[in-house]
């Protein structure tokens, strides 16, 4: 197991205020030996996540939770509950896998082509980048459902927001609407997207 002050050395040398969050006792520990955060907590930037995962293991977090473009390609290991937001955009993720199944703000996924969404957490609210022939069904399953700014300000009815708005009005109901979800996204041409 490794030693308490060598996992807040590493939690110092990764994220954004490290060093201050440590010195100002904004950590405890759980029973497991995992590092609790009572604020939010953001990746060092220019410092990509060693191996592609989480470099410390994290009980909760209070506060948001910023992982963003930090190479991150397995979410395993992540948080157990994230008490705000959770953004893991422009990462090479393919699924979501691991994910802690308590997010008390949103979960951010922009910039990320997912090949399947498996890992998902259910009635959770979602902002997640539209591709063409990425399984979208599984969001059917969370509470709200939002494209990022700049897919959302297209003029008209682009790809992506017709996309979305099949997907709103199936929402909630999870596998039970999927089949008709499926269909309405088929015959609108979005086959890539009528996927689980």
């Amino acid at each position: 197991m490794v030693a308490k002050q060598e996992i807040l050395t590493i939690f110092e040398a990764y994220f954004h205020r490290g060093s201050e969050i440590v010195q100002n006792k904004e950590y405890s520990w759980d029973p497991q030996g995992r590092l609790n955060i009572h604020t939010g907590v953001s990746r060092e930037f220019g410092h990509p996540m060693p191996d592609g995962m989480w470099p410390v293991s994290f009980g909760h977090i209070d506060g948001d939770c910023n992982m963003q473009n930090c190479g991150l390609h397995d979410i395993e290991g992540g948080p157990i509950e994230v008490y705000q937001d959770l953004d893991l955009s422009f990462n090479p993720l393919t699924n979501l896998k691991g994910l802690t199944t308590r997010i008390g703000g949103r979960l951010l996924l922009e910039g990320i082509k997912f090949q399947s969404l498996d890992g998902l957490p259910p009635d959770q609210s979602v902002e997640i980048s539209w591709y063409p022939d990425q399984p979208m069904l599984q969001l059917l399953t969370c509470k709200w459902i939002e494209l990022p700014w700049h897919q959302m300000q297209e003029k008209g009815d682009s790809p992506a927001k017709t996309v979305l708005t099949i997907l709103r009005k199936y929402r909630r109901h999870g596998r039970r609407a999927m089949f008709d979800c499926q269909k309405d996204l088929e015959d609108a041409g979005f086959e890539g997207n009528a996927r689980w």
